[in-house]
This record gives C-alpha cells, sequence and structure tokens, in this order.
C-alpha cells in the first residue's frame, strides 16, 4: 500500500518571543529529548537552555541532586534573570552543566562554573 503525503490541515505555530524562559534538559532525557529542548530554545528567543550534559536523566531540577542545576536554577527563581550563556552561534544561549569528579561543573560551553 502506497500512503500519500497530505498537506497540514493548518499552519505551523510560529513563536517567536523575547520573554525570559529557563529550559531545563539532561543529554540522555528518554522522555523529553535534548533534540525537542533545543528546538523549543530555538523558538523561545528570549529562553537559555540550562543542559545537563551526559546524564540519562528526565526530572533534573531538584531530583537529580546535580549542585551546577539547582544552584543555578534556584539563582533564576530567586533573582528572576537568566544565566549568561555561550554566545557561539551553534549554542547561542546554552549554558552546560558537566558531570565530573563527584560534582559538575558549567562545561567549556557554559558561562556558569559552579562545583
Amino acid at each position: 500500500m502506497r500512503l500519500l503525503a497530505r498537506s497540514p490541515r493548518e499552519s505551523p505555530t510560529r513563536i517567536a518571543n523575547a520573554s525570559s524562559a529557563l529550559i531545563v534538559s539532561a543529554t540522555g532525557d528518554t522522555a523529553t529529548t535534548y533534540r525537542g529542548s533545543r528546538a523549543m530554545h530555538r523558538l523561545l528567543t528570549g529562553s537559555r537552555l540550562l543542559t545537563l550534559d551526559g546524564v540519562i536523566a528526565h526530572g533534573v531540577y531538584g531530583v537529580y541532586g546535580d549542585a551546577c542545576v539547582d544552584g543555578t536554577v534556584n539563582a533564576y527563581l530567586a533573582s528572576g534573570r537568566l544565566p549568561p550563556g555561550t554566545r557561539r552561534a551553534a549554542n547561542e544561549g546554552v549554558v552546560n552543566c558537566r558531570m565530573g569528579a563527584g560534582t559538575s561543573t558549567a562545561g567549556s560551553t557554559g558561562a556558569i562554573r559552579r562545583g
């Protein structure tokens, strides 16, 4: 059986805003993929993407127990200010927390260092 391509029933929703939003994601999340988090970050133009790199986990903030993620989110909730992100074209607005030696620190592509 051959399936015929159909046009979408409606136009795709366009999202473009400068509202601040902190998106928290783990690169190994199988429930809400990192690719989906990056796509949402690109669409929400005022957002930062806080990435827990190298971890397979769905619940990250307040659940996984990562000092870098929890500290970054707590600071955002307390101040309302987004953390600074990298300015490289491919990763603009991305802040990385990487695992290592029992604690995590922001990686070389992130602007936040905690440990």
